[in-house]
């Protein structure tokens, strides 16, 4: 790649959106749907490879993907992830 103008990187287990559409990446997909959404928009994958994070003393295992892109893509402005609120009236506490 000779002028790259945008590069994103995607975790699995996290959640977040694509920048360009709103697409939303859930935390239990698999990455590779992720990849393949990304490669819609003209995105070409660098790098895969694991990430080790610590959790209370015990390693978790996370795929990481590296794309970029060469084109200049609109960005979108994008929702903030919602929360259903749920009425407990009644419920015993």
């Amino acid at each position: 790649m000779k002028k790259v103008k945008e590069v994103v990187q995607i975790v699995s287990g996290d959640s977040k959106r694509c920048p360009h559409c709103g697409f939303l990446q859930e935390s239990n997909m698999n990455i590779g749907e992720v990849i393949n959404h990304y490669f819609t928009h003209g995105y070409k994958l660098l790098h895969v490879g694991q990430e080790t994070t610590w959790v209370q003393d015990n390693p978790w295992q996370k795929t990481v993907a590296v794309l970029a892109t060469e084109l200049s893509l609109k960005k979108v402005k994008t929702p903030p992830q919602s929360f259903i609120k749920i009425d407990v009236k009644g419920v015993d506490k």
